[in-house]
């Protein structure tokens, strides 16, 4: 399902559309208040609950309305089954990508992020996160929504492998150590051999000059 009030919003009103287009997925429209998007998945004993997610835009970080959901989101579910979808926007995206990474961090629960650089790309991600959370119904989350998901898509380009991605989880101590020492040329050297020349330098252009956005 996914609120109404999408369809009032300068940013994710062209959204709807897509979402009501049918398969493989149903998504219904419905009045919602404590977050955007939400699915049924079941948990460990059997019983469904709700996976929540907030849909926001990366100009959105840092400001008191954007703390407040992030802080209301993080108290669903206990804080599992919960995530954010964040919208690449503008020269400043990285960084605000990083600085709500931060603000996740210091709520009770550490709430998965998944980055997109167009509203087009909402629709296939929800579909992806709602197959995947089905086929591990029960069981950990899908990495698609975990630190390691945040991770490899932080490239121009296609997301690294999931191979690569692990090389970067155990080389930074979290997100925000990769997003320092990215900047540095010495880390730089080193990420290039960890990753491939080509795909080494995806990454670092993702951090340096930002993603590839849609026009």
């Amino acid at each position: 399902m996914f609120s109404t009030s999408l369809r009032k919003s300068k940013t994710w009103a062209d959204a709807v559309p897509a979402l009501l287009k049918g398969p493989p997925f149903e998504w219904k429209e419905q009045q919602l208040r404590a977050y955007d998007i939400g699915f049924a998945v079941k948990t460990t004993n059997e019983t469904e609950s709700m996976f929540a997610l907030v849909l926001l835009i990366s100009s959105d970080v840092g400001s008191s309305s954007t703390t407040e959901r992030v802080e209301r989101l993080s108290l669903l579910n206990g804080g599992r089954d919960v995530a954010i979808v964040l919208l690449l926007i503008g020269d400043n995206s990285v960084v605000e990508l990083a600085q709500l990474q931060a603000e996740t961090m210091n709520q009770n629960a550490v709430i998965p992020i998944i980055p997109i650089t167009s509203i087009e790309d909402l629709r296939p991600r929800l579909d992806s996160l709602r197959r995947q959370r089905h086929q591990c119904s029960g069981k950990q989350a899908s990495p698609v929504v975990s630190s390691s998901g945040i991770v490899s898509h932080c490239v121009r380009g296609p997301p690294l492998s999931s191979m690569q991605t692990a090389y970067l989880i155990d080389l930074c101590t979290d997100f925000k150590d990769l997003a320092t020492n990215v900047f540095s040329l010495e880390s730089q050297r080193v990420l290039r051999d960890f990753l491939g020349e080509a795909d080494g330098e995806r990454l670092i252009e993702f951090f340096t000059n930002g993603p590839m956005l849609a026009d």
